[in-house]
């Protein structure tokens, strides 16, 4: 089993997070995370992997769009 604070490091060294308007990211801070040269985003959707797994779907995707399974929060 993967350490949640070391999978969440993995995934912020993979994708930059992409902050037009805002200087400071703090806790509870709504964020994209986007991959700069590539344009793709992570995007999370609830799935059922069966009773009790607790899992997401998490997959990168291009689009346009800002959806609210774009948006991640930032908890400290």
């Amino acid at each position: 089993m993967i350490n949640s604070n070391l999978f969440v490091f993995f995934l912020l060294s993979l994708f930059l997070s992409k902050i037009c308007t805002c200087l400071y990211v703090t806790d509870g801070s709504s964020i994209i995370l986007e991959n700069i040269g590539t344009k793709y985003k992570l995007f999370s959707t609830d799935m059922k992997w069966g009773t009790g797994s607790g899992n997401q779907l998490v997959t990168a995707v291009t689009t346009n769009k800002n959806e609210d399974d774009l948006l991640w929060t930032v908890s400290l």
